[in-house]
């Protein structure tokens, strides 16, 4: 994918891999911060999140996951960020309509509802990132862990 040439063109992928340093990278290559914020709640409930805020993007990912899970929601939720994914607002005028509400409440309720080519894209940029990491950086491959929770899991 043409997202993922550029970003290893033009940003680079670290090798070994780490999540903090590419981020870094990219924050000096849009010339932008990008904070990385962990979420917790419920295991299996808390996916990923990007808010475009006026002078940063934020990133919320997983902090009850492993790290490998965390890099793909993060970097999910930056393909959202690098195609400038929108969202749909179901509720436009709730400040209007509420505005006595947190604006913390609003974000809670009215996170990103993407369009499912929007949610394809964001995974495809993903995986094929993570492959080309993997490809070149085989320290960070998760198959050790993956081998050993299905081997858990299933006998």
């Amino acid at each position: 994918m043409e997202l993922v040439d550029k970003l290893d063109r033009e940003v680079g992928f670290p090798a070994p891999w780490d999540l903090d340093e590419f981020v870094d990278r990219l924050e000096r290559h849009r010339g932008r911060p990008i904070d990385l914020i962990e979420l917790d709640g419920p295991v299996g409930e808390i996916t990923g999140m990007w808010l475009r805020r006026e002078d940063r993007d934020v990133i919320g990912y997983p902090g009850n996951t492993t790290t490998h899970h965390q890099d793909v929601v993060v970097l999910h939720e930056l393909a959202h960020m690098l195609f400038e994914h929108a969202g749909l607002c179901v509720f436009s005028d709730a400040s209007r309509i509420a505005p006595s509400l947190h604006p913390e409440a609003f974000e809670h309720l009215l996170g990103r509802a993407d369009g499912a080519d929007d949610e394809f894209m964001a995974e495809t940029v993903a995986t094929l990132a993570l492959t080309r990491i993997w490809q070149g950086d085989r320290q960070t491959r998760p198959e050790g862990e993956l081998a050993r929770r299905v081997t858990e899991a299933f006998g």
